[in-house]
């Protein structure tokens, strides 16, 4: 469903998505992503008009194949969407009309295994959340890894099943 800013309903988009796992944005292409975990796809909108337009991927582990997608997000840099595939443990890359790019696995030491919430900063590094490692991995635009941050725990700089990830400019990374 769409709000205003001051809470008031406006409408819904204009199909079905059953299971919303995430939304990202690319104003610059006025398109909404959403990551639709009941049927395994990305479905896209147009940002002005809410208008169905359409969807890329479908159930399976191939390249451009879900299961259970989960966060998404947009690289204005790159123009490039990046969506996480929790059952398949890894992120996938597409281009802006759902072409498969590539597929990112492993981050620091560790493969993903339930990569959930994912952010891109303004330099096209893209930030995923995995929720069983409990860590933050960073990778650039190209999926090498950079750095993760947090490790499983309670205390400061711990993580426990963290879900998502924002990243905010100068603000820092949230978790």
């Amino acid at each position: 469903d769409i709000y205003t800013m001051g809470g008031a309903y406006k409408g819904s988009l204009a199909a079905p998505v059953t299971m919303p796992e995430d939304i990202a944005f690319a104003e610059h292409q006025s398109l909404i992503f959403v990551t639709d975990g009941s049927d395994h796809t990305v479905k896209v909108f147009d940002l002005k008009t809410w208008k169905y337009l359409r969807q890329f991927g479908s159930k399976g582990s191939g390249p451009g194949q879900f299961n259970f997608p989960t966060g998404i997000a947009y690289d204005p840099l790159s123009g490039n969407v990046i969506g996480g595939d929790m059952m398949n443990r890894r992120l996938q890359v597409f281009d802006v009309n759902g072409v498969w790019v590539r597929t990112i696995t492993k981050g620091g030491n560790h493969p993903l295994v339930r990569p959930q919430g994912v952010d891109v900063d303004k330099a096209g590094n893209i930030y995923v959340v995995d929720s069983l490692w409990a860590g933050v991995y960073i990778f650039d635009s190209a999926g090498n890894s950079i750095d993760v941050l947090g490790e499983y725990g309670t205390g400061r700089g711990q993580l426990r099943t963290p879900l998502d990830v924002a990243v905010i400019g100068r603000f820092g990374v949230f978790v």
